[in-house]
């Protein structure tokens, strides 16, 4: 059998063991590239959606049926992936046939990736990574979600350095919906700086004649 018809039955069977109503669950899925001039796209092992508070969120799991355990490697690569297609490192999921080396288990730990492994492994235990996954997206909406409105000014901020101009194309004032799928775009296209702290964002209409500024 070879190492790719291997690694397929892995991912069916991780597959099959979250299909609940609630979720899309696809294996074997293309996602778009965020980063880079090029049109290109990524494939993941496992992809799980969900909406959370209104937001879909998507969980990536990565599968390895290998007669090893995985190394540093396994996992930079792993990451490597989910920063192409823009998805958190804490969304990500490794599960390995084997375990993982003390090394990589450390790599996947500081990047706040889960790891598991299939030996053992039950629908319910797979449940409640993917739940804590899906937990840590609901605490960073919370607490980073914000917004400020302020009374329409033609060309208020547009000049302004201390803003960062982002245009989105809506006649009317966005929803809370358009405005987090925004900065998301904003965030990991490297728009939005990545140091904490506090950053000044000013949305402005595609079009001229919508009278809304945030």
């Amino acid at each position: 059998m070879t190492a790719k018809a291997k690694g397929n039955i892995l991912e069916d069977l991780v597959a099959m063991m979250h299909e609940v109503p609630g979720l899309r669950v696809e294996t074997r899925k293309k996602l778009p590239v965020v980063k880079g001039k090029v049109k290109r796209s990524r494939e993941v092992d496992v992809l799980i959606t969900s909406d959370v508070a209104g937001y879909p969120v998507q969980i990536v799991l990565g599968c390895k049926n290998e007669a090893k355990t995985l190394g540093t490697t396994d996992v930079d690569i792993f990451a490597g992936i989910l920063t192409e297609v823009g998805i958190p490192w804490q969304q990500g999921i490794l599960v390995s046939v084997k375990g993982y080396t003390r090394d990589s288990q450390d790599a996947a730990d500081w990047r706040g990736m889960r790891t598991l492994v299939f030996e053992g492994l039950s629908a319910d235990r797979l449940g409640q990574e993917i739940n804590a996954a899906l937990q840590s997206i609901v605490y960073l909406l919370v607490s980073q979600s914000n917004l400020n409105r302020f009374p329409y000014v033609p060309d208020d901020g547009v000049d302004d350095p201390r803003f960062i101009n982002a245009v989105l194309d809506s006649e009317n004032e966005p929803s809370a919906t358009q405005l987090m799928t925004r900065l998301w775009e904003l965030w990991v296209s490297d728009v939005i700086p990545a140091e904490i702290g506090e950053h000044h964002i000013l949305f402005r209409p595609k079009n001229p004649e919508a009278t809304w500024r945030i």
